[in-house]
């Protein structure tokens, strides 16, 4: 009797709403109202619609429970060792952490040493580290004034070259002919800005002559330039029109120095006789690493946006082979291997006649016969792999892994957010004996983790997210609302339920501030192992409209962010998106309509003519990123077209305020308009005809503000929908490529990438049984008052708030004036106000006035902004277009880009 009164329920909820059950017990479920949005005509009544939905058939039983390994928390101490998505990583040979970003590593000629590149954000992980090729145990680490890409050492074993970047240095090292260690011998300062960011390096046989690689001698221009070691003076220049000069390898045989163009598409070849550009190939785009077969008869690039590896004719100069990287059995619907695999660095082995790969984002190394390219087998690595290379006896293989075990927990306790405790590693692998082809299998199953645990359940009825695109689905509409920068235990630590893993001590944005939050938390679906893929704001972003951050973001996120000015702009132009597109792309390509609300990053993306600029609603409060508008105001203007009847199948929703922004407003009254505004768009929606056909995903770009005890990356996700379990603790461990595969699902998309592909759908957060019962938004608790950050200087007064992630250290100034001297006795031991305020810059009683901090932060501005290259695009654009309606804040904004203007004052 129970069950039948159960299903009698859920009939009768189903019956409330405009859908009607049918004779076979399924659901109807018609098309959703569209108009279009602002400017195409008006609205059709949704009740108007009911009558020409088509019925769904009956819904399958939920697939079974999920194993406990699909359950797991990161860093839960166990192996494998676990992603933010839930990949597993299986370093083959022996990882060693050594902090940072670690970029590049060669081995000595002669000694059992290994030197290794480390490019991490903080002062002390710019560095080269010295290590014991057979133990990896680290002998010295070498802090640097700054350093990139780039490092070689000559034949004698008796000099280490190592290019600085920004400082514009190529320095020198005596390396110590007992112990492998190094000391100070020189440098010399490149011609153009910043030494033209010097980048890879390349030796003649007699080690005479050094080549540098220049990332940028003007903006966006790459070069080159010869050193007589001897003097260490530049003899000669040269200036490319390809940008960003990455890569360098020198070939003998035709007295050629052959660069990457890591921002384009080419391989650049000089003619060392005259050292001029003889000529270009076009590779594909953003080409990494460039090797040479034993004979120089081929050049070998891996070109990280393409997904392939080429061969070059050295003679003739063209392309004459191509191999995709990725497994052919994750093939896209043209049949080739699904993109996201980032191949970057290269190493010819000629002893065993192979060709290594590096595959950032499969966590691997392939394993290529360099005659065919035919892929022979694989080498499990750590998180991000950016380099490999072996002994000059063949015998150690050295892997450096770019992000290695992660940050682990964050307590901000000491100053540091997850960009400062990146764990990068160093893998070493003993090459004779290392098994490649069930390393290739161990691969596969590494990325295909996620994927696994429904890989068997098919739906051939209706469920709430189809088994496959194209299933059947009550729903219509997925809203994504996107927020900024918090932790899961900064704001849901005090959540209170007992199924959720939380920290109440490390909740300073909690209940009282975002009530909101905690009430749609626990009605509906809570997840407390969702994790953000990227360590910042620049990341996420890209994270949520492309699902990738290509291989060139990665290794300059971190110069960016350390204030160097020249790539800020980079990751919303051509070398940030990759080939395939954006998710806004995406939805065009297979003629799903959306609309765009505040998010920028993307919009300049095209497909088949048209641009996702068309998808941005111009009349959004603020247009774009904007914390001088309430977030509460943009949401009454969404709640406004939804009552209007306008709801896309698809929504971007960006609701930046959490943020936080300079000293005017309280960061907690900020937090509180943006959770409210949250509130008012779900109580909007809930109360609407499309509630009953709509799931809304709440998530925020990255984790920078606030601590947490089970991961850095860790975050929040709430599924909000009369389909979503009520008042659910979901225990799937997930990241962005979950709800993207989730959203795909039921807009019956495929999948864009390796990444979607290979995702774990969230079946776990839906129901069959709607619950229709809407959601009143919660009132404020905290009102709008001014700053009153307890700190001896006005740090907040020289900081840029006009776009999002300009201000590295805001996480840790928010945790100080939230805590202070009241932070809990097992965070605040190792606080140090001292530190804090070194780590953003300052000192204690700094004589440096607000005035003279906001002129600092004004040139800083010149290159700082990670979005103002598409806002410049976006401002072409509607000048094209008159007939916009914009308001007054995003006009405003659009003129300032249009004159350039730097001012960081919103």
């Amino acid at each position: 009797m129970r069950a039948l009164a159960l299903s009698v329920v859920a009939l009768s909820l189903v019956s409330a709403c405009s859908t009607t059950p049918t004779a076979d017990g399924g659901v109807d479920a018609g098309p959703a109202t569209e108009d279009g949005g602002p400017g195409d005509g008006g609205a059709a009544d949704a009740a108007d619609m009911a009558d020409m939905r088509v019925p769904l058939p009956p819904f399958c039983d939920p697939p079974p429970a999920l194993p406990a390994e699909a359950l797991r928390k990161r860093n839960d101490g166990q192996m494998p060792w676990l992603l933010p998505d839930n990949r597993a990583i299986t370093p083959a040979g022996t990882e060693v952490e050594v902090g940072g970003f670690p970029v590049e590593a060669h081995v000595h000629p002669t000694l059992p040493v290994v030197y290794v590149t480390n490019t991490g954000y903080t002062d002390a992980h710019r560095s080269i580290v010295v290590m014991n090729l057979t133990t990896g145990a680290e002998i010295q680490e070498v802090v640097r004034t700054d350093a990139f890409f780039g490092l070689v050492i000559n034949p004698a074993g008796t000099i280490l070259y190592a290019s600085g970047g920004y400082s514009g240095k190529v320095e020198s090292y005596d390396i110590s002919a007992t112990d492998g260690r190094l000391s100070p011998r020189g440098s010399v300062t490149l011609p153009g800005d910043q030494g033209g960011y010097p980048a890879g390096l390349a030796l003649s046989a007699d080690g005479s002559r050094l080549y540098a690689a220049q990332f940028e001698l003007t903006l966006m221009d790459g070069g080159a330039v010869e050193i007589d070691t001897a003097t260490m003076t530049v003899l000669r220049t040269v200036s490319t029109t390809s940008a960003r000069g990455y890569g360098a390898a020198l070939l003998p045989s035709r007295n050629e120095l052959w660069l990457s163009a890591f921002a384009g598409r080419t391989a650049v070849i000089i003619d060392l006789t005259t050292f001029t550009v003889a000529a270009q190939v076009d590779v594909g785009s953003s080409p990494v690493g460039i090797t040479f077969n034993a004979d120089g008869s081929r050049a070998f690039l891996a070109i990280s946006d393409g997904d392939v590896v080429v061969a070059v004719d050295t003679a003739t100069r063209r392309v004459v082979d191509t191999q995709a990287v990725g497994e052919p059995s994750l093939a896209g619907m043209n049949g080739m291997p699904l993109p996201a695999s980032s191949p970057s660095g290269l190493w010819f082995d000629g002893p065993r006649n192979r060709l290594y790969v590096v595959r950032a984002n499969d966590n691997a190394v392939s394993v290529l016969d360099p005659a065919t390219l035919e892929p022979r087998g694989a080498i499990p690595t750590g998180w991000y792999p950016t380099s490999v290379t072996v002994s000059a006896d063949g015998n150690r293989m050295v892997i450096t892994n770019g992000k290695g075990r992660g940050a682990g927990p964050s307590t901000n306790s000491d100053g540091n957010g997850g960009k400062q405790r990146m764990n990068g590693t160093v893998s070493f692998v003993d090459a004779m004996s290392v098994d490649i082809v069930e390393g290739a299998r161990q691969v596969a199953a590494n990325v295909r983790r996620p994927g696994n645990y429904y890989a068997t359940w098919n739906c051939d009825g209706a469920f709430p997210v189809p088994s496959r695109p194209g299933g059947r689905t009550p729903i219509e509409h997925v809203v994504l609302i996107v927020k900024e920068n918090k932790t899961y235990d900064s704001v849901l630590g005090d959540l209170g339920v007992a199924e959720a893993d939380a920290d109440p001590s490390l909740a300073i944005y909690g209940e009282t501030i975002t009530p909101n939050t905690h009430a749609l938390a626990r009605r509906f679906t809570n997840s407390d192992n969702f994790y953000d893929d990227g360590e910042t704001s620049i990341q996420g972003h890209l994270w949520l409209t492309s699902l990738l951050v290509t291989d060139y973001v990665e290794r300059t996120w971190l110069e960016d962010y350390r204030g160097r000015p020249g790539f800020a702009a980079d990751a919303v132009t051509e070398m940030g998106f990759p080939d395939y597109g954006t998710f806004f792309t995406h939805l065009m390509r297979f003629g799903i309509d959306a609309r765009i609300y505040g998010e920028i990053t993307g919009t300049s993306s095209s497909y088949n003519g048209r641009f996702a600029m068309e998808l941005v609603d111009t009349r959004y409060p603020g247009l774009f990123y904007s914390l001088t508008v309430p977030d509460e105001m943009k949401a009454r203007y969404v709640a406004s077209q939804i009552r209007a009847g306008r709801l896309k199948p698809f929504t971007y929703l960006l609701m930046p305020r959490d943020h936080t922004g300079g000293a005017g407003l309280a960061p907690e009254s900020m937090i509180a308009d943006n959770d409210y505004a949250v509130g008012l768009v779900v109580e909007a929606i809930s109360n609407s005809p499309f509630w009953e056909r709509t799931a809304i995903f709440i998530l925020q770009d990255d984790t920078q503000d606030g601590a947490d005890h089970i991961d850095y990356h860790r975050s929040l996700l709430l599924i909000v929908s009369p389909w979503a379990k009520r008042g659910h603790t979901m225990h799937v461990h997930a990241s962005y490529p979950a709800v993207f595969r989730t959203m795909e699902l039921i807009l019956g998309l495929p999948p864009m990438n390796r990444y979607d592909a290979q995702a774990t759908p969230l079946y776990d957060a839906f129901t069959t049984t709607p619950d229709l019962r809407p959601y009143t938004a919660l009132p404020r608790q905290t009102p709008d008052r001014p700053n009153s950050a307890r700190l001896p200087i006005d740090i907040e007064a020289g900081m840029d708030f006009r776009g999002p992630d300009r201000n590295p250290n805001l996480g840790a100034l928010r945790w100080y004036q939230a805590r202070g001297a009241g932070v809990p006795d097992h965070v605040s031991a190792s606080w140090n106000m001292q530190e804090f305020l070194a780590s953003a810059g300052l000192a204690e009683g700094a004589e440096e006035t607000a005035e003279e901090l906001a002129a600092e932060a004004r040139e800083d501005a010149l290159e700082s902004a990670n979005f103002d290259a598409e806002l410049r695009a976006f401002a072409r654009y509607a000048a094209q277009h008159p007939e916009l309606e914009i308001d007054a804040t995003g006009r405003a904004m659009l003129d300032r880009a249009l004159r350039g203007d730097t001012d960081p004052t919103p």
